[in-house]
């Protein structure tokens, strides 16, 4: 906002310029065997709706957003198969 500002000459400066982001370094962790069945087992007292999110999550390592949008037709429970749709690549 100020660097916006001071190229508009709204203030004289930018008093931030100097400062550097932080930069936090992400960890990656994946649950264990032993985690993963104490979760399935935490959701069985759930509605299955929300049963079977969380292992197509589990199973699947797809973000929450692809799962929640996924159709009927994207699903082979004869084979049990998802396919993955990748739109705008």
């Amino acid at each position: 906002m100020f660097k916006f500002a001071a190229s508009h000459e709204l203030v004289k400066s930018n008093p931030f310029s100097t400062i550097s982001k932080v930069r936090i370094e992400s960890k990656t962790r994946f649950l264990s065997k032993i985690e993963i069945a104490k979760l399935f087992d935490s959701l069985k007292e759930e509605k299955q709706i929300y049963q079977d999110v969380v292992q197509i999550l589990i199973y699947t390592g797809q973000r929450k957003g692809n799962v929640y949008s996924m159709e009927w037709k994207e699903l082979d429970l004869g084979v049990l198969s998802i396919t993955v749709l990748i739109i705008n690549v």
